[in-house]
């Protein structure tokens, strides 16, 4: 009896377990990713036209969203944006890295 309760509290003490492996969004659909993609992308426009200070903040994006009648938090917006921007940052990296091997390599400049 006693070694039962003595396994219940350590089995309760544990930390919990969660499998999130195969969770999927829900609340980001297609059009939801979409609307999103197409804010990012006017806000590259822009940035590319020099008008920065025009650009579509996370928060602006999340109350475009709200008042095309979505329900989403701003926490998913940004998460969202988040794994957007590291996609597109990545193979920017990747050319630099590149480049900087290849300078070393060869001992020229590029550009």
């Amino acid at each position: 009896m006693l070694e039962e309760k003595e396994a219940i509290i350590i089995e309760s003490s544990k930390k919990p377990t969660y499998d999130t492996s195969n969770r999927k969004r829900y609340k980001i659909t297609p059009e939801v990713e979409e609307i999103i993609n197409d804010c990012l992308d006017k806000n590259e426009l822009k940035k590319k036209n020099g008008n920065r200070k025009l650009i579509m903040k996370r928060i602006d994006i999340h109350e475009h969203l709200k008042t095309l009648g979505f329900n989403l938090s701003y926490r998913t917006v940004c998460s969202y944006v988040e794994t957007r921007i590291k996609k597109r940052k990545r193979p920017i990296l990747d050319k630099v890295i590149h480049q900087v091997l290849v300078q070393n390599l060869i001992g020229v400049r590029l550009h």
